[in-house]
């Protein structure tokens, strides 16, 4: 537990490094966000706390997803893409995970709050140019079935929300949402040709500066670290590993890393 807090604390000392970079580095960057006075749009109140939120932003957006692998008893965070999910063709809100028995392996089943799929789909679900995207936790448990020679193991894979998503509301924890992270997170798995492993958001002098003009850590990349993939493929690498024991970070996606 030490360790990981400390983990957490260091990425949030990288953070602040790397927001005070992406916004003083380059004075053509700040002059750019300064419009008679006020940081980022005219509509601000001209004060250089305006920057504050963005920075406090940065780092809870970046620690978070460490915060949430790190208590591991409440599941992986991750997110998963639309692939393979059934749709009634209304939009980004027709798709249902929850009814599509395609999703699941033989041996491997989806599991959900109280069995109702629907509400968390509701409660996780982020759209991106009407293309859904759910951000969730998933955990998985071995179930003992039939009997005598008969016997065999099933396999679950338990979806929920990440511990404490509701409090992502727009107004606590410097304003960042759930469609921030995924927004973030899904651009930097695009960028990297559909894949994990990207390259995280980094201080380093001697990485690029991070552009923070827009003042929106949506579009600010490598800063969310959550992994992205199919339920398909959660299913796949969850079935016979339920206590991800080779240890992947990112489980129960593929690590391209």
């Amino acid at each position: 537990m030490a360790e990981t807090f400390a983990n957490i604390i260091d990425g949030w000392k990288a953070g602040w490094q790397g927001a005070a970079d992406g916004i003083f580095s380059d004075h053509t960057k700040i002059m750019s966000m300064i419009y008679r006075g006020a940081f980022f749009d005219d509509g601000g109140d001209g004060s250089v706390m305006d920057i504050t939120p963005l920075a406090q932003g940065i780092i809870y957006a970046n620690g978070l997803p460490s915060i949430w692998q790190g208590g591991t008893e409440a599941g992986m965070p991750f997110i998963a893409t639309s692939e393979g999910v059934s749709t009634d063709d209304s939009g980004c809100e027709g798709y249902d995970f929850g009814d599509d028995a395609s999703l699941s392996e033989d041996t491997t089943s989806l599991g959900f709050p109280d069995g109702d799929a629907g509400a968390l789909s509701d409660a996780t679900r982020v759209c991106i140019d009407d293309v859904p995207y759910w951000l969730l936790s998933g955990s998985a448990s071995i179930k003992k079935m039939g009997s005598g020679r008969n016997e065999f193991s099933n396999y679950m894979l338990s979806l929920d929300k990440p511990y404490g998503l509701d409090a992502l509301d727009g107004e606590r924890w410097s304003g960042i949402t759930k469609e921030q992270l995924v927004i973030n997170a899904v651009n930097s798995w695009k960028n990297n040709g559909n894949k994990n492993g990207w390259a995280p958001f980094s201080p380093d002098p001697e990485a690029p500066v991070p552009d923070v003009s827009s003042g929106d850590i949506s579009f600010i990349p490598g800063v969310v670290g959550l992994p992205v993939c199919s339920f398909r493929e959660a299913v796949e690498i969850s079935n016979g590993d339920s206590g991800n024991s080779e240890g992947n970070s990112i489980w129960p996606c593929a690590n391209y890393a």
